[in-house]
Formats: structure tokens, C-alpha cells, sequence
């Protein structure tokens, strides 16, 4: 566990919220960094921060245990902006943190997307199917290269906050489509987060694709919502994360029925 330890939160937002409030009991100091503090629960330990923008942030108080989890975010949905959010800011980064601090870096199952393969785990090279995807997999590679205590995590599509997007879709099912998706429930992410905090330095691989054991395109989905049992064509990519099930970890919610199901009660 990391008690005593400091943990620094970076792109503070929905998911490192929650995993704010999974690691408080445990961690020292907890510091997060965000564009905006205005309502954070405790504004002593917020940073407001922008990364990539060349502003001066620090972090400060790193042990040797230490551990950041970043969480980049492009600064508008452009090539420029992919770039300022991903690689200019994890340059800035990479510049402040000490050798033996641990860095936790949150990219993208985006960066399998080019692959004609059907299944799809951790041991498969990334390779992007666009500008953008190829972003992602540079910053990996700077990152890694420039890093050695780094860990990388790949989250599929990420669902957990609300059923409103999906409600649209039962209205109009003729919008969905039949591409296989991979989804994670938000809280499954944060936990998982959370649970490599705990294992550092133990833990045995530096990259992990976190997805569910259900890949569904939205036509299946909205089926099971609308309860129709539709034998349905599908195409495209299904991620196992096969090194999160040898880690031990479980999902609270192994399939999207689970997830969605949680989330309307």
C-alpha cells in the first residue's frame, strides 16, 4: 500500500476523481492538477495547471515511492491540438519528474485501430488507423523511451456516467451500427488505477489494455436495452486484457449488461 507516499493526480477529471476518493483513506498527500480547481473538494491540495502550454507547474514533495497518474486530454480535436495535449505536454512532464518516480500514463486502445486483426491483446503492436491514433503512439514512445519507471494503460470505451446516450439510440436504432465496440465502466478504471498503485514497484508488465469481456457493437447493445435477441452481423476488433487478468484484478462489471444495468437502477 502507499502509506506515507505522495500521489500526484494530472488531467484531474472524471476518472481520477474517482480515484481520488478510492486512494484518501490511504495516501499521504494526494495532489491533483487540473485547468480549473473551482470545485475541488479540497482546494489546498488542487494545482490549477495547463500541460503542453509552456506555463511553469511543478511537482512537488516526490519521494522515491511517489506516483503520478496522468491523464491527457487533446486541447481542441485537431492534429495541433492532439499534439499540444499528448506530446507537448507530456514533454513538459517527462522534464519535472524524478528517475524514480512512478508515472502511470492513461492513453488509448485508439492505437490498435489500424490493425486488420480480430483479436487484439496486450502483446499486439499498436498500429493507428489515423493521424491521431499515430499521435497516441508516439507520446507511448516518448514517454517509455524517455522513462523507465512508467507504466501504460489502455482503456477501451469508457461508459459509466449516464444512460443518456443510450436512450437516444433505443429512440433511434437505425443510427447504430454493427463495428464490434470494447467498453470499460468508468469505476472499473479507477479501481484499476488504484490497484496498480497499490503493486508498484511488484508489478510484472509496464502495459495494460482495460477493457470488459464483452465486445458489442451498438446494435447489440441497443437490442439488449430495447430486450430484443436479434441475431445481428458484426465486424471489427475484440481486445482482451489478458494482462489485467493475470494481475489478479476483477471488474465489478465484466460485461456492458452489468454496467448498463447498474447504471439505471
Amino acid at each position: 500500500m502507499l502509506s506515507g507516499k505522495n500521489l500526484y493526480l494530472l488531467g484531474y477529471g472524471d476518472i481520477l476523481r474517482r480515484v481520488y476518493h478510492l486512494q484518501k483513506p490511504i495516501a499521504n498527500r494526494i495532489i491533483t492538477f487540473s485547468r480549473n480547481i473551482d470545485q475541488h473538494p479540497e482546494p489546498e491540495n488542487a494545482i490549477a495547471a495547463e500541460l503542453g502550454t509552456g506555463r511553469d507547474w511543478q511537482l512537488p514533495h516526490q519521494d522515491e515511492q511517489s506516483v503520478v497518474i496522468y491523464t491527457p486530454t487533446p486541447s481542441e480535436r485537431s492534429i495541433a491540438g492532439y499534439q499540444q495535449g499528448y506530446i507537448k505536454s507530456c514533454e513538459e512532464l517527462l522534464g519535472r519528474l524524478k528517475p524514480t518516480t512512478w508515472l502511470i500514463l492513461v492513453s488509448s486502445t485508439r492505437v490498435y485501430r489500424g490493425q486488420q486483426l480480430s483479436i487484439v491483446d496486450d502483446t499486439t503492436q499498436p498500429l493507428a488507423a489515423d493521424e491521431f491514433g499515430q499521435v497516441l503512439i508516439d507520446m507511448e514512445a516518448l514517454v517509455t523511451a524517455n522513462h523507465a519507471n512508467t507504466i501504460i494503460v489502455r482503456p477501451s470505451g469508457i461508459y459509466g456516467r449516464s444512460t443518456a446516450r443510450w436512450e437516444r439510440l433505443m429512440e433511434h436504432p437505425e443510427l447504430t451500427g454493427n463495428r464490434l465496440g470494447n467498453r470499460i465502466h468508468a469505476d472499473d478504471l479507477a479501481r484499476f488505477l488504484s490497484f496498480l498503485i497499490d503493486k508498484i514497484p511488484a508489478c510484472k508488465t509496464n502495459q495494460f489494455i482495460v477493457t470488459d469481456g464483452e465486445p458489442a457493437s451498438e446494435s447489440q447493445v441497443v437490442d439488449y436495452l430495447l430486450g430484443l435477441t436479434r441475431d445481428l452481423p458484426s465486424e471489427g476488433i475484440a481486445l482482451q486484457a489478458t494482462a489485467l487478468t493475470k494481475s489478479g484484478f476483477e471488474l465489478h462489471y465484466p460485461s456492458y449488461r452489468k454496467g448498463l444495468l447498474a447504471l439505471k437502477r
